[in-house]
């Protein structure tokens, strides 16, 4: 059964359902909500929208447990948090963004910066993030007030941190999809 159907002929790149049933989802540079009531589709981020924001491509999205929109946009190589009640845009994760804390200053000093980023998953029982760009690059991000980015490499032991430097040829394998199952 269609519940909701889009005139735009941008291609949906990612869906997501909030705690109150609404989904959510990203095409072209807005991000929309399907109304959990009636199904009206409604523009909540991008020009012309409930909230403008300079979004460039957004590519992902999930929600926080306040209900604020974490957005990753591919096309400016950045998150962001978007509180729809207060129609404010917090840049949370960037290259220009830079911390004032000593201790996250040395630990994001040899950080690795997004580039092309595709896809952004939400571990709700260990609370961090996980990011997947187009090279198959895997980074773990802690979220909100955090800037490091730690990358994850494969090994014969499973997942493994790589702290600043380049995983060897022979570890490499691209990553096509990443999810989370908090059974497992």
């Amino acid at each position: 059964k269609i519940i909701a159907k889009t005139n735009n002929t941008d291609p949906i790149t990612s869906v997501h359902e909030d705690s109150v049933l609404a989904v959510h989802f990203t095409q072209g540079s807005h991000v929309k909500t399907v109304s959990p009531k009636n199904g009206e589709i409604l523009s909540m981020i991008g020009e012309g929208s409930i909230l403008e924001a300079d979004l460039l491509n957004p590519v992902d999205i999930t929600t926080d447990k306040y209900g604020s929109f974490i957005v990753l946009d591919a096309g400016l190589n950045k998150v962001f948090q978007i509180f729809p009640k207060s129609a404010t845009v917090r840049e949370l994760l960037s290259p220009a963004l830079k911390t004032n804390d000593e201790t996250e200053k040395e630990k994001t000093a040899n950080s690795p910066e997004l580039s092309r980023p595709n896809r952004l998953v939400y571990d709700s029982v260990l609370k961090r993030y996980f990011i997947l760009e187009d090279s198959g690059r895997l980074l773990h991000w802690k979220g909100p007030g955090f800037t490091q980015l730690d990358q994850i490499g494969f090994s014969e032991k499973g997942f493994e941190h790589v702290f600043g430097k380049s995983l060897p040829e022979e570890k490499r394998s691209k990553v096509k999809a990443v999810t989370f199952s908090p059974e497992l």
